[in-house]
C-alpha cells in the first residue's frame, strides 16, 4: 500500500534535518496528531468542502501561531492548501517512518502471555538488535490466550514460539498421520 502522505512527511523530515529541528518537529507533530485524534469535529470541519481554504488557514493560524514552530505552522498551511490538513495523524505516522528508516530503527511487536520484567525485555531487545542488525523499538502486548511463550513480529518476519502455536503444529502433524 502506498502512503499518499509520505511526500509531505518526507519534505518536513528533510527540512527538519537541514534546520536541526527533526526532534522538535516530531514532538510537535505528535502533539498535533493527538489533537486531531481527540477533536473529531474540528477535523470534520477542516475536511468540509463548504468551508473555504482561506477560512481553514485562518483557523490554523489563530489556533497555533506562537504555540508551535513557525516552520511547522507554515507546513500546516501548505497541508491546508493541498486539502490534506485533516490527515495530520497519518502524516505524523509517515514522519515517524522517515525517522525510523533514517535512523535504522525497526519497530518489533512482542506478544506474550504474561508481563515481562525489565531484564527480559532488555535481553530480548539486545538479541533482536544483533539478529536484525538494527536498533529496535519494542512494543510489548500481553495476551493470556497464548498460554506461554512469545510471538515476535518484525516487518515481514513472525517468530511464533507460543504454546498455542506448538499445540496447533502438533495437531496438524497428528491429523496428517
Amino acid at each position: 500500500m502506498v502512503n499518499t502522505y509520505a511526500p509531505f512527511a518526507t519534505a518536513l523530515y528533510e527540512l527538519g534535518q537541514e534546520t536541526n529541528k527533526t526532534a522538535l518537529f516530531m514532538d510537535e507533530l505528535k502533539q498535533l496528531s493527538d489533537v486531531w485524534m481527540s477533536e473529531k469535529e474540528f477535523v470534520l470541519a477542516l475536511n468540509h468542502p463548504k468551508i473555504t481554504t482561506v477560512e481553514k488557514k485562518e483557523w490554523i493560524t489563530s489556533l497555533f501561531k506562537g504555540k508551535i514552530d513557525a516552520v511547522l505552522l507554515q507546513f500546516l498551511l501548505v497541508l491546508t492548501e493541498h486539502g490534506v490538513i485533516a490527515n495530520v495523524s497519518d502524516i505524523y505516522l509517515a514522519f515517524v517512518n522517515c525517522y525510523r528508516v533514517d535512523q535504522n530503527i525497526e519497530e518489533v511487536t512482542v506478544e506474550t502471555a504474561y508481563a515481562l520484567d525489565e531484564s527480559r525485555i532488555q535481553s530480548l531487545k539486545e538479541m533482536l538488535e544483533k539478529k536484525l542488525n538494527k536498533k529496535i523499538e519494542l512494543v510489548i502486548k500481553e495476551d493470556a490466550s497464548l498460554i506461554a511463550g512469545l510471538r515476535v513480529r518484525a516487518q515481514d518476519v513472525v517468530l511464533d514460539n507460543t504454546l498455542v502455536s506448538r499445540l496447533e503444529r502438533m495437531k496438524e502433524q497428528l491429523s496428517e498421520k
